[in-house]
């Protein structure tokens, strides 16, 4: 199995300021060869994010990168492609591969760049909600895979990422599958409450608009019992994700892909005053 460290969402600076985060991630990298960087969800955090620290701190541990990027508005695509050209031309060998999750993106680095190319989490719209019973505790079939074989060359698919939607997932043979642990995305959206924080009301809650990268100072945990079972839930930015204490069943599972949130919030002794490094 191969494992790989989630950075996504992470403010990397505010990483570096903090020994006791940084020791805990050392010790998990010890068992990763791979971080994945960049944002699933939120066009304005890709566009704001800095790596040059990241592809220097991946040579130096001999990891690769993999750059995720989100789906991109039409009022921000150009900006997009530019930070993604600087990043690849930059990044030498260290960066091999890139996570889309949309099929406009799939199709631009396809013709523009050698790089391998992931499916993302976003490609996948099957039915999650772990409260509810007849969703989680079935089989699932990650039923899109089968659509896309007649759309586009599996065979250039390095990866399809999945969350673990269900107790156990049936995929098709042909892909590769790469699972997101411990959390599970449940939901997102192209308004962020956070960045509406500090704005009149009249500009609030505007769709993939400019923010201070207020969701870096705050995040939600919602603790409840559902249907007999305790769930944690989590707003991340954009993004509600559920905490899973179980691995699912995934047909065909060949990478792990870890989101190490609860480390690092557990590594400042503090959740919510004087540190928070996601995004």
């Amino acid at each position: 199995m191969h494992r790989c460290l989630n950075l996504c969402e992470i403010n990397w600076s505010k990483l570096c300021d903090h020994c006791g985060v940084m020791n805990k991630l050392y010790g998990l990298l010890e068992e990763k060869s791979r971080i994945y960087v960049g944002s699933y969800f939120c066009s304005q955090f890709f566009l704001a994010f800095q790596i040059d620290n990241l592809i220097k701190f991946a040579k130096n541990w001999n990891l690769k990168l993999t750059l995720v990027l989100p789906i991109f508005s039409e009022k921000d695509l150009n900006l997009a492609k530019e930070k993604i050209i600087k990043i690849l031309q930059n990044s030498n060998s260290v960066i091999d591969e890139v996570t889309v999750n949309d099929f406009g993106m799939l199709t631009y680095i396809q013709s523009k760049f050698d790089k391998k190319v992931n499916l993302g989490r976003l490609f996948f719209k099957d039915p999650r909600d772990v409260r509810v019973n007849e969703y989680y505790s079935q089989k699932g079939n990650v039923n899109i895979l089968s659509a896309l074989k007649e759309v586009i060359d599996v065979s250039k698919i390095n990866y399809v990422e999945l969350d673990e939607t269900n107790m156990s997932l049936g995929v098709d043979d042909c892909f590769r599958v790469a699972v997101h642990t411990p959390f599970c995305f449940m939901t997102t959206g192209n308004i962020c409450k956070y960045a509406s924080i500090n704005k009149g009301i009249e500009f609030k809650f505007r769709p993939n608009d400019k923010c201070r990268q207020e969701c870096s100072c705050i995040y939600e945990h919602y603790s409840e019992e559902y249907n007999g079972r305790h769930i944690d839930l989590y707003r991340l930015g954009r993004t509600v994700y559920s905490y899973m204490t179980e691995r699912s069943e995934v047909e065909n599972k060949k990478r792990e892909i870890y989101f190490p949130f609860i480390e690092i919030v557990n590594s400042t002794g503090d959740q919510n005053e004087n540190f928070s490094a996601v995004k």
